[in-house]
């Protein structure tokens, strides 16, 4: 059990879109574009299409409209090359375009070049707007990349795969947390009431350290008052309730 604020309850059903992510450059194309596509072997957006973008939160339509050969770029970073001459080009890493950046920023900003000596290979997977402004895929312009004054060299391979494309389209579900969170109270919000005093002991407890076990007839028997009402979000043999007792809102994980 946890207090139910408005960002808590938000994450509780909602995935949080990373800037540098492939993800995100998807969803932004799909704003700007009124759609956009993508080819890849899954969905990204089968456990949870609503996203949290810059404290805005959206819903994300993603469709699968048909199986294409598609082509994937596989980029390698040599942190360890034995050789540093180039022969098509070098390029300074705060000189990338953007999509190189998000690409590789992970990777060499993890402190990658050190706790993994050689190459650490990155995927370049077509999206909308993607690989075509690269200066890596699907045409490689440059060989060697310098990255904090050391030098790393660049490969790229290409393979081609049966891919599916999916279409995006994204909506405004709220514009901020606590309207998206009013929106939920609304449908998800429940009193727990009407306990026992030792079911109100199991719900103190788990209030006061945050879980209980199911150890007795009576935490058993407040899971299943709870399991009466309508999850906030449930997958497999676990699901989170947005609960009141006591007058104060909780979010209540349940595993079972």
């Amino acid at each position: 059990m946890q207090e139910a604020t408005p960002i808590e309850i938000t994450e509780a059903v909602s995935m949080r879109v990373d800037e540098e992510s492939k993800e995100y450059d998807v969803i932004r194309s799909a704003m700007k574009n009124g759609s956009a596509t993508r080819t890849g072997q899954n969905k990204w957006f089968d456990r949870r299409n609503t996203v949290l973008l810059n404290q805005t939160v959206y819903t994300v339509n993603e469709t699968r409209l048909g199986s294409e050969k598609a082509t994937k770029y596989e980029v390698g970073i040599d942190f360890t090359p034995e050789n540093t001459t180039s022969e098509l080009g070098v390029i300074r890493y705060d000189k990338l375009p953007p999509i190189d950046r998000r690409q590789l920023n992970r990777t060499l900003s993890q402190g990658s070049t050190e706790k993994s000596p050689g190459e650490l290979n990155v995927e370049y997977e077509p999206t909308g707007g993607g690989t075509n402004k690269s200066v890596f895929v699907p045409e490689q312009q440059y060989d060697i990349l310098q990255y904090n004054g050391e030098q790393y060299r660049v490969t790229v391979e290409r393979e081609f795969s049966s891919d599916v494309e999916y279409q995006y389209e994204v909506t405004e579900a709220a514009a901020n947390v606590k309207e998206f969170a009013e929106q939920l109270r609304n449908k998800y919000l429940f009193t727990l009431d009407g306990l026992s005093p030792a079911e109100r002991e199991v719900i103190e407890e788990a209030i006061e350290t945050g879980e209980v076990a199911w150890e007795s007839e009576d935490s058993e028997s407040v899971i299943s008052k709870i399991r009466e009402h309508t999850a906030l979000s449930q997958d497999g043999s676990s699901g989170t309730w947005l609960m009141k007792y006591d007058g104060n809102e909780y979010l209540v994980t349940l595993s079972w």
